[in-house]
């Protein structure tokens, strides 16, 4: 088998959150004024728990999660809840790059898309970059696009790493994660009712 590979496409997810989680500590001070400190980079976490399945299926895709060997391998998963832009559903999107990079990495261009398309609020921004991993983002505000392709400027969460370059080839439909299983994220299949059985998994995003 290959790893990382995908693992979410193409089933049904009752459950398919990926949220952001600050790496963060917070203290007061004597005025009783509360600071943060980042202590590193954010991280996606996923919760992912399938739709009621037939026994038999739900015990195929416990066992292919098992090839992963818990923490051993990493896979792709997709951003389930929104699998591509809300103003885009089902366009055919492919050869988008990133075109521009503000200073400060809070915001971004991209190019390659068609006219009068929109990237809107909450849309995610998968970028390949040039280690192998992939980046996730989330567009923080709706904004056109011109007649030459590119988008306007747009915010982001969470800000870009030094690791992304303008060029980077970015997939929005669906945008995909690497993620590692958490220690013991993954359940054996957990019955609902009759004959139907859920899978659930949790694991943290890979930074290449």
């Amino acid at each position: 088998m290959i790893f990382p590979r995908d693992m979410t496409t193409g089933q049904d997810w009752e459950r398919a959150d990926v949220s952001l989680q600050w790496r963060q500590e917070s203290s007061q001070q004597a005025g009783g004024t509360t600071i943060g400190k980042d202590l590193g980079s954010p991280i996606w976490k996923a919760d992912f728990e399938t739709m009621p399945l037939e026994k038999e299926e739900a015990e195929a895709l416990h066992a292919d999660f098992l090839t992963l060997g818990g923490l051993a391998r990493t896979f792709f998963a997709h951003t389930a809840k929104r699998p591509e832009p809300v103003a885009m559903k089902g366009a055919l999107l492919s050869g988008v790059t990133i075109a521009e990079i503000a200073a400060d990495r809070s915001s971004m261009r991209l190019q390659g898309l068609a006219d009068a398309q929109r990237i809107t609020g909450g849309d995610f921004v998968s970028i390949t970059v040039s280690t192998g991993g992939r980046e996730l983002v989330k567009a923080a505000q709706t904004v056109e696009v011109g007649d030459n392709g590119q988008s306007d400027w747009f915010a982001i969460a969470p800000y870009l790493r030094a690791v992304v370059a303008l060029g980077d080839a970015v997939s929005l439909t669906p945008p995909q994660i690497e993620l590692r299983l958490e220690k013991d994220g993954l359940q054996e299949p957990q019955r609902k009712s009759g004959n139907l059985y859920t899978v659930k998994f949790k694991a943290s995003q890979v930074i290449r």
